[in-house]
């Protein structure tokens, strides 16, 4: 949703919707050559976060993305995307409890545009 309103950095006038995404979601190709440096990261990152105001700084970026993705996921048109890229992720359809919450935040966001 962030990338979609930030928008692509060399074509600005593109949408940013379920063919982007879908042209780019294969992850047909298992790349575990990083996985012998994981540990070390993780201690690269732990020693960062423990520098004066680092972790604080991570957690308020955190809370910052976390907050501009709800503003986003308020607008109805950002929402059925958000929907739709789900089913990117395989090829299960929804679920019936995920189909009523679609349909009720679209109702819900319906409700509050007129």
């Amino acid at each position: 949703m962030l990338k979609r309103a930030r928008g692509l950095p060399n074509h600005m006038d593109r949408d940013v919707g379920v063919t982007y995404w879908a042209e780019r979601n294969w992850n047909t190709v298992e790349a575990s050559e990083i996985l012998p440096m994981l540990t070390s990261t993780h201690r690269e990152i732990d020693t960062l976060m423990a520098l004066p105001g680092v972790a604080h700084a991570h957690k308020a970026c955190l809370a910052a993305h976390d907050a501009r993705y709800h503003t986003l996921t308020q607008d109805i048109e950002a929402l059925r995307l958000e929907f739709r890229l789900s089913f990117l992720t395989g090829s299960t359809p929804p679920s019936a409890a995920e189909g009523r919450d679609f349909l009720n935040a679209q109702l819900r966001l319906a409700r509050t545009e007129t």
